[in-house]
Order: structure tokens, then sequence, then C-alpha cells
């Protein structure tokens, strides 16, 4: 199969935060003020893509800065050892950066920034690190602004609300305390950093961080002791005691806990296993039904007794986010998080029945070719009824098809519910139709179970009532 350019370029960066966290990469503009050695040393971790594929790395490589007795001498790296952090490390990709600096470039500046040459002395250090760091990469697009940044502060404000961070260095305490006013009223992140010798501190100043796609461990949302329909039925198609132990040995372990939760229940009023004595007493149960010693699906049943005798809810955690000012009192201006989060707790509190809408996420387990695709697709299709299903092997057509339309259906009655949440609240706001794709509603849902929330005091609050006990 072929992987495009844009895929090879980001490979390591898009399994570590998929193609939803690299588009907002790519969509960032980012601003430092002032072209300083740390400032383009962080411009640089955020401008890089993967330089085994451009022409970032050749550069990098080449361009090592060796100082000795005060003379700059610029040469290829002979050492492996520290060529090879450069080349396994991982960089976003951002799409664009503005440095504004209304220095001049001088001999210090020559001594300990990476980003500047004996060409560049004398000439405007914001101009001359903008060449230097957009050869990093091409898709990012650099902006020099040959300003003074108190200035540009003190008398045009709003130049900073187009950026979605601003990054400051060796910024004076008066200016940094009102750019951090600026940029907290313009809802936009600003990052405080300071470094001398070996000592440096980063403030991060931003009124809220939301985050949908958390990377748990795990997805895995099976909803054993609450089985929807299709999954009850499809647990109700087997019969244990009619297999053969061929057959018996590849029933998806999650029906094994749905047939031997539902006797558990017939024999204790309806309850889950809940005390030590009785999640033993199930387990015994399990292991009373296997065949042989060796079953691997009734291993992983045992393995996954937890997850039957676990309530499902909606975390605490979340259902504070659900009940959160910022989720009641939505304006037009209100992100797309809290708008969907508002859209996710009307179907809590209707379609869902008091439950998150499906993660469709599957352990691995023993099971045959078809046990295992039909359940897949069932919780899969239960979440996620947009994305199409793969052609199946000839033999499944019959077998899988009419089941996997009952899903589909459900799927597509879940996913409009909640995408029809988020449209009536989208235009009870005045906002245009579809203004949030499907493809973030659908990655809310599918997190919905994991989303944060992380708020922070802003500078004028931190510096006139510290709390130093909190320290």
């Amino acid at each position: 199969m072929a992987v495009d350019l844009k895929t090879q370029k980001y490979d390591r960066q898009l399994r570590l935060w998929a193609a939803n966290g690299q588009a907002a990469l790519e969509g960032a503009k980012v601003c430092l003020i002032n072209g300083t050695a740390t400032g383009t040393e962080i411009l640089k971790n955020l401008i890089l893509p993967d330089r085994e594929v451009k022409e970032g790395e050749r550069y990098l490589l080449s361009r090592i800065l060796w100082q000795r007795d005060r003379v700059s001498v610029y040469g290829p790296n002979p050492n492996p050892t520290l060529r090879r952090p450069t080349l396994n490390s991982i960089q976003p990709g951002i799409g664009s950066f503005t440095i504004v600096d209304g220095s001049t470039v001088t001999d210090s500046d020559l001594g300990n920034n990476f980003f500047l040459d004996t060409s560049s002395l004398g000439q405007s250090r914001a101009l001359k690190t903008t060449e230097l760091l957009a050869e990093l990469n091409d898709d990012a697009r650099g902006t020099a602004v040959d300003r003074d940044p108190a200035q540009l502060i003190d008398t045009d404000p709003s130049f900073f609300h187009q950026f979605t961070m601003i990054v400051a260095t060796q910024l004076d305490e008066l200016h940094i305390a009102r750019l951090a006013r600026i940029a907290w009223e313009a809802g936009v992140p600003f990052l405080v950093v300071r470094v001398t010798g070996f000592l440096g501190y980063l403030r991060i100043v931003t009124r809220e961080h939301t985050v949908i796609e958390t990377h748990p461990e795990s997805l895995t949302d099976l909803r054993l002791d609450c089985p929807f329909p299709a999954l009850r039925d499809f647990a109700a198609s087997f019969d244990l005691d009619a297999l053969d132990s061929m057959d018996h040995g590849h029933v998806p372990f999650v029906v094994v806990l749905l047939k031997y939760l539902d006797q558990w229940r017939t024999e204790h009023n309806g309850q889950l296993p809940n005390s030590y004595t009785e999640k033993n007493a199930f387990k015994a149960l399990l292991r009373s039904g296997a065949r042989s010693y060796d079953e691997e699906n009734f291993e992983e049943a045992l393995a996954n007794v937890w997850r039957a005798c676990t309530v499902t809810r909606v975390p605490d955690d979340v259902h504070r986010i659900l009940l959160d000012p910022a989720c009641n009192d939505l304006t037009a201006q209100s992100s797309s998080f809290w708008i969907a989060a508002r859209a996710v707790r009307e179907f809590v509190a209707n379609e869902g029945q008091g439950l998150l809408p499906l993660s469709g996420a599957l352990p691995d387990m023993k099971a045959d070719t078809k046990g295992y695709i039909d359940m897949q697709n069932m919780y899969q299709n239960c979440t996620n009824s947009s994305a199409p299903l793969p052609p199946p092997p000839p033999a499944l057509i019959i077998l899988l098809y009419p089941a996997c339309s009952s899903y589909r259906r459900k799927a597509q009655e879940d996913i409009a519910a909640v995408h029809a949440h988020v449209e009536s609240i989208i235009a009870t706001l005045g906002l245009p139709a579809n203004s949030i794709p499907m493809t973030e509603i659908e990655a809310f849902a599918k997190h919905a179970a994991y989303l944060k929330v992380i708020r922070h005091r802003n500078l004028e609050e931190e510096f006139s009532a510290p709390r130093a006990d909190a320290i």
C-alpha cells in the first residue's frame, strides 16, 4: 500500500498524537518574543518535521557549532553518539511562526545562538533567525517583525490575538505582565521562559486547556453489566452446551462472560459479583464451564472478570465537565469542545439513557475469524457509522452483513442523535451549520470517558496572591 509523502514525513509524530494532533500542530501559529538562543531552540523543536525525510536533518547535522577560545567554527559533527538523539527525536512541524525582535545581531549572539553566523553580524536578529529556522521545514512559514517587543505590546496589543501560542524569552517583568493580560483575554496560551546559565524556568499562562484525545492506556468499553440489545442478541445466538470442543474454545470471552453473568444474576437477585468473595465464586463458576484446563477464551474471561464486575457509569471527572458552567452557559464564542460536551450531555440524558457513547474499542481475544469480526463490527458500528466497512471474505458475506446492517442502523441512530444535538446547539448560538466537523464529533464520542479540562490562574493573581503553601 502506497504511503503519501506527508505520512512519511510525520510518521513518528502520527504514531504519538495521531492525525488530529498533527493537524492541530500544522495549523499552529507561534509567536516568539526575542530571537535568543533559548527562543530559537524552542522554535527549532516545533518547526522540524521527521528529518530522515526532509533536508532539515542534513542542515542540522552540518551546522553544529563548536566553541573553542571564543572562536566559532561550523562543521559536521563527527561523533555518532551526539548525532543519534537528533536522528531519533520527534518534532511536530508547526504551520507558521513569527519572531518579534528589535535587536541587531552582536558578537555575544554569535557565541551562543545556533541559528546565527558571522554573516548575520549587525543585521536584524528577527530577520536572520527567521531565515535560518525556515530552512528546517519548507512547510513552516516564517515571519520576522523587526520591532521592539515592549513597544509593540504597548501600542498594538491586538497584534497578538492572531496566534495560537506566544513564547516570551528575556522580556522584562512589566511587559510580561502586560502581555500575559493580553493573551489571557484573547484566550491565547502564553509561555514565559527565562534562562540564566544552567538555571531556567518555564511558566504557562492560559485560562483553560481542554483535551479530547488523552491517549489512555485502553479505550475498551465492553458494557458487560448493561449490554445493548445487539450485544445481548449476539450472545444469545451461542448455545455453549451444544458446541463441539473446537467451537467451544473459540467463543469470544465477551460472550462467555455474558452467559455466566446472566446465570449469576439469576441466582443472586440480578446483582453483579461485588465483594472479593463473590468475585472468587464467579471465577469458580467460569472455571466449571471450561472443557479443558487450557481453553484460552475461558482464561481470557477469567482475566477480564473485573470488567464484568465494573458498573458502567459516567466517570466523576467527566460528570463535572458535563455540569461545568462553560458547558451550561454556551455562547457564540464557546469552543467546539464545550459545544460537543453539551451535545454529549444531551445524549446521555436522552438516547444514552445515562451512559456515554461507546468507544467501539475491543481488546484482542481468542475467537474464530467470523466470531471476532462479527463482534468487532457490532461494537464499532454502534459508535462509528460514517466509517465504511471493509469488504468481507466471500464466505462471510451472507453471515456477516445481515447482522452488521442492524448494528449500522443502530450506530446511525446514535451518531445522528449526537450530531443533531450539536447542530441544534449551533443553530441556537447563531453559528453556521456543520461548523464542527463530523470527525471531531466522532473523536469526542470515542474519548468521552477520558476528557480533560485543565485550568490555571492568571499571572496577576499569582503575583498578588501567591499560594506559597502549595509550592
